[in-house]
């Protein structure tokens, strides 16, 4: 879609995005750059307060209307380095605090994170940029005292992928194990693991991620979960499949294409509309797409 006014985002892959209220909020990626805003009522991008460093490969979550990023790298291809502490953006007064340090035998990049009963969950990810070291790890990080709490490991380690918590139940779908050394794509994860957050235990879902790939976007849209874009060995062109769990039935089923392949890239959902900004077009780094696009349920069609 175009924005109005003449308004645009800055292009770039491996950043993250989150809705709070009417507005996106696209954060980080590779380089330095302000924090871009999405008005869904004006239809206009702005620009909010640029990080203090460089941050990637991260998975927002807003709590308590704060913007936490937890599990994040900075530096560059291939050997980034899991940034040691957790950093917050006040969108009120467009302003980054640096808050509590992540445990050093703990830290990684390319993490899942996503929020349940007042604290942050952050599982698997890898310790050594893009080279090696992924991780299964999952720990509960507790916002209003800074203590960590390590759970139990999920079935898989993997890293390019994104959590979603549905009720008491969080999943993750997607991903790899990557190496820079061969092919990552190669080791993309068919497996889908569920972790039981009551009752602090896992399990693999029967059904396996019917198009296994990494980098994706992934939303709860009602009772689904879908999964967005992403890059995999069997395709030079990123993915443009959206690929739908109902975490009632359990089945998968095929959702609208974006009309675009996307893969490092984010989505978030304002007023039940999909919104997919930037990424990348084909498998790596290039090209940084300077586009947007939106899925309107009601005409089942993206712009």
């Amino acid at each position: 879609m175009n924005a109005k006014n003449g308004t645009a985002f800055i292009p770039g892959s491996d950043a993250g995005c989150i809705a709070i209220g009417t507005k996106l909020y696209l954060i980080g990626g590779r380089a330095l750059k302000p924090i871009n805003i999405f008005d869904t009522e004006t239809q206009t991008w702005s620009e909010g307060a640029t990080p203090p460093v460089e941050l990637h490969h991260f998975q927002p979550v807003n709590f308590q209307g704060l913007i936490y990023i937890i599990g994040a790298f900075t530096g560059n291809y291939p050997d980034e380095k899991p940034v040691p502490v957790i950093y917050t953006y006040n969108p009120d007064l467009d302003r980054w605090a640096i808050g509590d340090s992540i445990p050093a035998a703990r830290r990684r990049g390319s993490a899942g994170a996503v929020t349940y009963n007042e604290q942050i969950y952050l599982v698997s990810g890898i310790r050594n940029g893009h080279i090696g070291d992924h991780k299964p790890w999952l720990d509960c990080y507790n916002p209003a005292d800074g203590s960590w709490t390590v759970l139990p490991d999920a079935p898989q380690a993997r890293d390019h992928f994104k959590a979603v918590a549905v009720q008491d139940t969080l999943y993750l779908i997607g991903g790899q194990r990557s190496m820079a050394e061969e092919e990552a794509t190669q080791n993309a994860i068919r497996e889908v693991d569920a972790f039981n957050l009551k009752m602090l235990t896992w399990n693999t879902i029967d059904v396996p991620f019917p198009t296994p790939r990494a980098d994706c976007a992934a939303l709860v849209f009602g009772d689904e979960i879908l999964i967005i874009g992403g890059e995999s060995k069997s395709q030079s062109k990123a993915h443009s499949e959206v690929e739908a769990f109902s975490t009632t039935s359990q089945r998968w089923r095929s959702f609208p294409r974006m009309r675009r392949g996307r893969h490092g890239m984010c989505a978030a959902s304002i007023d039940g509309n999909i919104y997919v900004p930037g990424g990348c077009g084909n498998r790596g780094g290039y090209p940084e797409l300077e586009s947007m696009e939106v899925f309107y349920p009601d005409s089942e069609s993206g712009k």
